[in-house]
């Protein structure tokens, strides 16, 4: 037989072998090697993307396996390897996009609650301050439009047998690993926050989700047994006047001197005032989440005993909690306010607050869409308080009110210039002393912010001293959480602990009277979630049958709400869902992890 009969009958054996295999292109035949080059080169590229947008090892197996899952499903339809390669290259590089602008300006990675939760007018806020996003998102929408109306006047083939089996692999290996594998190697740890920002982490926060059941909320470390006696006691004793409160959520404010960075005598003053209860502050997020911390300092309720859905509680425990400081001062006649300083329907604030029996909730007289980077001054935002609370009074034959300012000024990121630069000219040069070095840059910053701020809230002081003489007001403050720059060098100090950059501040201070009860709870930092046990303990309010517990609590744990070994805080939450005071889906009585989302 001829070479040339020989070659013949080889290559009709190859094509009927590639015909059996239902159309998959036969690889032995050298026209289809270029093609079978480029999609390797795809596929390569594809799992690169997915290993190298993650930090760890097992969220790296769980991005190759989510890419390989999504190949298959965009392969079933588009019917092209190089097609899907590409098309899943597009969606993995523009999950990591997203999630690494999410993680620079709030701190987290993008989660599937993200979009669970961040619907209606909160997308539309979110993508006005973030313009990146819109242009990302609106870039996407075309891309994948054009796409598929150009797939569609494609004939394309049949898809091989063999890449339905792969797909069919591939989704059950994914399934295996998100329910089981998940579980038993701890794919979903405390290592997702600050760690890697592609599909593995998005795939992953798929199946906490899933597994702390979707929207359902599920209270740990609940115990079997209720505490005993009567809910709404009146025998504490009480303060002759009850004062008004003022409240301040001192946006990303910290005192410096947790890590190690140094502060004028000024500054120092602010953050412990001689007459005032002081000290520091322990919080449950870093870099974001205000609400977080708002949710914890108005409920008593530490946001780690949720588990996974602490990031979403205002959204998720609307008309849920019957027992909040709001629901105490109503109680006990105090008309009750918020000033808010973005939009209420963000993270659902105003339906929350007005579910806990919220008055009034205001947002600020202003048309600058750049608030979220500082621009908006702490005074600005005090004076339509201070106006609001005074016609408040006038209106209610004089009745003690409430009101809470939420600030803005000292909103991240810190690589912009929001201080004028006449203002503060020996507050520059103290910096110039202490803090000239490069790496210094965003500290300097939020330093000079922070002198903003104290000068307008000495402002504050004065009015209320002025406007308020016949009724004490007590002024709360405290910081919600840390500034985004703390987790980087040379902030970020290897021999500091980590529970450093989790600390912030609180000063409780008496205008026009005194503090009535000042309790103490030892040495350490205060969780947040005692915050308005102390404020009622400050304010002179008579205590209920939780809220004296709160204050033995916060006395023998020594100032900690979670993971405190006394048996009565199992039994508080027990508690309070029984008396339907707090309404959750679920009860387990092991307690929670710290939340993936947050630490």
């Amino acid at each position: 037989m001829s070479r040339v009969s020989q070659s013949q009958n080889a290559t009709d054996i190859r094509h009927h072998i590639a015909k059996k295999l239902h159309g998959i292109p036969s690889i032995w035949t050298h026209a289809a090697l270029p093609a079978l080059m480029e999609t390797v080169v795809w596929i390569v590229a594809l799992g690169l993307v997915a290993w190298l947008s993650e930090a760890h090892l097992a969220q790296r197996i769980l991005a190759l396996m989510a890419t390989s899952a999504l190949f298959c499903a965009v392969l079933v339809l588009v019917r092209r390897c190089r097609r899907a390669a590409g098309a899943t290259l597009a969606v993995t590089i523009g999950i990591w996009f997203v999630s690494t602008l999410k993680m620079t300006y709030v701190g987290t990675p993008l989660v599937f609650g993200d979009l669970v939760n961040m619907v209606g007018y909160n997308l539309l806020w979110v993508l006005g301050r973030y313009p990146e996003l819109a242009l990302v998102g609106a870039a996407l929408t075309v891309g994948v439009c054009i796409v598929i109306a150009w797939q569609l006047k494609q004939p394309g083939r049949r898809i091989s047998t063999a890449a339905i089996f792969f797909a069919a692999a591939c989704c059950a290996l994914l399934t295996l690993s998100v329910t089981k594998a998940a579980k038993v190697l701890a794919f979903w740890d405390q290592k997702f926050q600050h760690s890697g920002a592609g599909i593995g982490t998005f795939a992953g926060s798929m199946t906490w989700w899933w597994r702390a059941g979707g929207n359902g909320v599920t209270m740990y470390g609940v115990a079997d047994q209720a505490l005993g006696g009567q809910v709404f006691p009146q025998d504490t004793p009480q303060a002759q006047q009850k004062p008004n409160i003022f409240m301040v959520i001192d946006e990303s404010v910290f005192d410096p001197r947790v890590l190690g960075l140094p502060i004028e005598e000024e500054v120092a003053a602010y953050f412990r005032p001689l007459d005032g209860l002081s000290g520091l502050l322990s919080v449950n997020v870093h870099g974001a989440g205000t609400w977080v911390s708002e949710f914890s300092a108005m409920t008593g309720l530490d946001t780690r005993s949720f588990g996974d859905k602490e990031f979403f509680l205002t959204t998720l425990m609307e008309k849920r909690i019957h027992h909040s400081l709001i629901h105490t001062l109503k109680a006990n006649g105090y008309w009750t306010s918020v000033v808010y300083s973005v939009d209420g329907t963000f993270m659902n604030a105003e339906d929350f607050y007005r579910s806990l029996g919220l008055d009034t909730f205001q947002v600020p007289d202003s048309d600058d869409d750049t608030i979220l980077y500082g621009n908006f001054r702490d005074a600005e935002l005090f004076e339509q308080a201070v106006d609001l609370m005074a016609s408040a009074s006038d209106g209610r034959d004089n009745s003690p009110v409430f009101v809470m300012v939420v600030t803005i000024s000292n909103h991240g990121p810190h690589n912009r210039t929001t201080v004028a630069e006449n203002l503060f000219p020996e507050a520059r040069a103290w910096l110039a002393d202490h803090a000239s070095d490069p790496e210094h840059g965003y500290f300097r910053e939020y330093y000079l912010r922070l002198r903003r701020s104290i000068e307008d809230y000495a402002e504050l002081k004065q009015a209320l001293a002025s406007r308020f003489r016949d009724r004490p007001t007590l002024l709360v403050r405290f910081g919600d959480h840390q500034p985004q720059f703390t987790k980087e060098p040379p902030y970020a100090d290897a021999s500091r602990a980590k529970t450093a950059r989790f600390t912030t501040y609180f000063a409780i201070e008496a205008i026009n009277g005194r503090i009535e009860r000042q309790p103490r709870w030892g040495s350490g930092p205060l969780d947040i979630a005692y915050l308005s046990t102390l404020v009622i303990e400050a304010a002179g309010l008579p205590r209920d049958l939780i809220s004296q517990t709160r204050l033995d609590l916060m006395q023998s744990c020594e100032g900690r709400s979670f993971g405190c070994p006394d048996p009565r805080v199992a039994r508080l939450r027990r508690t309070l869902l029984d008396r339907g005071l707090v309404q959750v889906d679920h009860a387990e009585t092991a307690e929670a992890t710290a939340s993936p989302t947050i630490r």
